[in-house]
Parts: C-alpha cells; structure tokens; sequence
C-alpha cells in the first residue's frame, strides 16, 4: 500500500537497556517499528526486534510447569511481530497480531486477536483469542497454548449496566467465568455486585467461587 493524502507513515526505532549494580547487563532490546495510519482509521504495524537476557533465576518460557531454563543462562533472539487495527469508530472492529521468531533457545510463533461488534446503545459482544506454538530444543518443552476469552456487555439503561466473561485458558488449566452488574446510583457514585466461578479445564471440577459488592461514593467536597 503506497502512501497517499489522509495516509501516515511513522518510523520508530527503539533500544533499551537495563543494569544491575555491579554494571552486568541483564536485559537488552532493540525494535524498529514503521506504523501506517490510513484515510479510513486502519493501522498497520511492522516490528523487527533483537533481544538480550540474563536470566537472574531458573525460567520455564512455556509456563507449564516443565524444565526451566538454568539461572545465569544468557539468551539473544531475533522476531517479527505485525498487527493490524481497524477503525475502533465502527461497530465491527478488529485486531490481528502475529508473532514469529526466535524464542529463548527456541523458536516461537503466536497468532492473536480481539474482534468485536456493537449495537448502540444496547450493548456489545466481542471475542479475544491467542494460539500459540512454542518449540525448544530436548529436554525442555514444546507445547501448544490457546486462549479463548468471549465478552458480553449490556447496557439496560443509563444507570445499570452487565458485563459478563468467559475465559478458556489451556496453559494453567482454567475456565474462568465472571459477571458484574453495575449500578449508577449517582453521578460518579456505583454499586457493584460481581460473581466469578473458576473450573479445572480437564475435569470441569471447581476450584473457586465467590461473591463480592463494591460500593464507590463521590465526595464533592
């Protein structure tokens, strides 16, 4: 896509880089970014990054619980990541961003996303998704992760107002349920009544649940 009236190109190149006492770098990172805002409030981004870390402690990059990568390990990568944003002005948007490249001492790629659709002034419904592949070398881990998160919001009045989630989360097991409904007693003033409800994902057996208010009162004083 050339760039053309009402379009935006922008460049950034960023580097950081981070100490500990003794002077030892423990963390190192450089991106260039190019950003291309359209005439019709699309945006699409292109990232190149190298990364540097010392690891202060034993990590396990999948988070599964696997063998961890030895403490003091150093570790330099190389990545792509690319997103795409749709005019949030609209009532179908949509967010797409993909990750590929080096991963610690492996390689990794993850597509992910949030689309969502509104119908004013009732409400709106939308999805976040993450899929994941993450392959390290034998003995450590390679997995697989996804994460599904649907969202409904529901405006019943000026006043009360529903927000519901559900989340599936296969990297630690879970589906997490939690609904919330607001009331706007007074300008700036809300009482919340929020319920969660958390599942082992394999079993559906339940590991928590609770009930929780919340009062909030403006003092204009």
């Amino acid at each position: 896509m050339k760039p053309g009236e009402g379009q935006d190109w922008r460049l950034l190149r960023i580097f950081l880089t981070y100490w500990v006492e003794d002077n030892d770098v423990t963390n190192q990172a450089w991106r260039f970014r190019t950003y291309l805002h359209t005439d019709n409030q699309n945006m699409f981004l292109v990232s190149f990054g190298n990364e540097y870390i010392l690891l202060a402690s034993a990590y396990d990059p999948t988070g599964t619980g696997s063998l961890k990568l030895p403490e003091n390990s150093e570790h330099r990568f190389n990545y792509f990541w690319g997103s795409f944003r749709s005019d949030p002005g609209r009532k179908l948007n949509t967010i797409i961003e993909l990750f590929t490249g080096e991963y610690y001492n492996g390689k990794g790629i993850s597509f992910s996303g949030e689309t969502g659709y509104r119908v004013q002034p009732y409400g709106s419904l939308s999805m976040d998704y993450n899929v994941s592949r993450i392959v390290l070398p034998r003995p450590y881990a390679t997995t697989n992760l996804l994460l599904i998160g649907p969202r409904l919001d529901v405006t019943f009045s000026r006043k009360i107002f529903l927000s519901t989630l559900f989340q599936y989360n296969n990297q630690i097991d879970n589906i997490n349920i939690n609904a919330r409904i607001q009331w706007r007693y007074k300008p700036v003033s809300d009482l919340y009544l929020v319920y969660t409800d958390n599942y082992f994902a394999s079993t559906l057996v339940e590991k928590n649940r609770a009930v929780v208010f919340k009062l909030t009162y403006w003092l204009n004083v």
